[in-house]
């Protein structure tokens, strides 16, 4: 079966996996993507080579912005997210109290890669 591709769709990230995730769901045919970051470009993970190929596919790139709410429509499905925008203020990041809302009808997240060295301590492992 064919794989759903929402109309509008939100991508949370901003390393290479999330450039990539939504480079991909634009060119699956998505009319809008767009992907979010809470820090400025200079901050992203992402190389530069990434977000020029993001931006080369439309992709919609919004910096300064933390997730505050998902939103939904009176059947329960996603209509969008709520943001709040962010700044830096003597080293550290916070929440100015502005808000505003992208729509969506899917909601993806690309955030938190670490290494779990857990089972390295076990010889056995």
């Amino acid at each position: 079966s064919a794989l759903p591709v929402p109309e509008r769709a939100i991508v949370i990230g901003a390393g290479n996996t999330a450039i990539d995730m939504a480079v991909q769901i634009q060119r699956l045919g998505a009319q809008e993507v767009t992907l979010v970051y809470r820090r400025g470009f200079e901050a992203m993970t992402a190389t530069g080579h990434e977000q020029d190929i993001a931006k080369a596919n439309q992709v919609r790139m919004r910096t300064w912005a933390q997730p505050q709410d998902v939103l939904l429509d009176d059947a329960g499905r996603v209509r969008g997210m709520r943001f709040e925008k962010t700044r830096m203020e003597a080293g550290r990041l916070v929440g100015t109290g502005e808000t505003f809302e992208i729509a969506a009808e899917a909601i993806f997240k690309a955030i938190g890669q670490s290494l779990n060295t857990g089972g390295l301590a076990n010889p056995l492992a």
